[in-house]
This record gives C-alpha cells, sequence and structure tokens, in this order.
C-alpha cells in the first residue's frame, strides 16, 4: 500500500518534471508574469496557484518561450494559455467579463470582440429568476448587479409579509 502512495506522490516530478516550488501554491491574481525568464517556469509543473486576472479575458502573463510548463490545479481564468503550456488536471481555463449587468458571464471570442455567453453563476440567476440569455444584459450599464437588485426586491417582499 505504501509502495503505491509513494508511487502516486512521485508520478508528477518524475513524468512531468519537478514541481515549481517558487511558483506553486501561491496567490498571483492580476500578477503580470511575462518579464520573468521562462526558464523560472520551463521543465517544471506549478501546483495549486491562482493567476485569475479580473480585467480582461485571454490575457497573456507568462513569458515567451515557455517550454514543458503544465498547470495542475491551478486557477487560469482569463489567462492566455500559449505555446509551451499544458493544462493538466483540475485547472480553470474560463474566459470571464462583467458586463452591464454589473455581473461576471462567461465570455467567447465572436469576430474579434467577447461576446456573453452565460453567467458565471449560472445557477444562482435561475434560482433568482434572472434571465440567463445574454440578449437580455443591459445596453447600458447599470448602477447595482442583477443580482443585488434581486436580493433587494426578495427582501422588501419579505418584509412587507
Amino acid at each position: 500500500m505504501y509502495k503505491w502512495i509513494l508511487l502516486f506522490l512521485l508520478i508528477p516530478s518524475v513524468a512531468f518534471g519537478a514541481v515549481n516550488e517558487k511558483y506553486s501554491y501561491k496567490d498571483l491574481m492580476d500578477i503580470d508574469l511575462s518579464k520573468i525568464n521562462a526558464s523560472e517556469f520551463n521543465n517544471s509543473t506549478i501546483v495549486g496557484s491562482n493567476f485569475y486576472q479580473q480585467e480582461s479575458p485571454d490575457k497573456d502573463i507568462f513569458p515567451n518561450g515557455l517550454t514543458g510548463v503544465i498547470f495542475e490545479k491551478c486557477n487560469l481564468d482569463n489567462v492566455k494559455i500559449k505555446d509551451g503550456m499544458v493544462l493538466g488536471l483540475g485547472n480553470s481555463n474560463r474566459q470571464i467579463k462583467i458586463q452591464n449587468d454589473l455581473e461576471d458571464w462567461k465570455v467567447e471570442k465572436v469576430l474579434g470582440s467577447w461576446k456573453a455567453k452565460e453567467p458565471l453563476n449560472k445557477a444562482n440567476f435561475i434560482e433568482l429568476g434572472i434571465s440567463i440569455d445574454a440578449k437580455d444584459i443591459p445596453a447600458i450599464k447599470q448602477d447595482k448587479s442583477a443580482t443585488e437588485i434581486k436580493y433587494e426586491e426578495v427582501s422588501i417582499i419579505s418584509i412587507d409579509k
């Protein structure tokens, strides 16, 4: 039994390169790493780090010239995946953008621009009775988010009862 556990623990470093201690298990949200030498990443596995980029989808935050960089259990939302990067198990690489309803929506690139596809918290939208159709996103930026407005409506109804 112990030899199987040991083998399981060693497989990532033997098969995919050593765990990159410098960039594993870190919160690197909104940090641009593109000016760092690619050799700090090459032929290694990065585990459990958050690289989420809030401002825009498909952001290029890693240096050019990467080779053999494997990501495991990382948040790579809004990060551009380029040559030399491999997504292993348990990663997230959604493209997300805040829309005029002040909510996060999954987006996809259509004819060069990012178009809303579905709300990031789709289940919450459905539960609150908010449309999940992107065509119902307001044309003008709102002062409050769609969910905030709905929660306020629910609170007012509860107080009135």
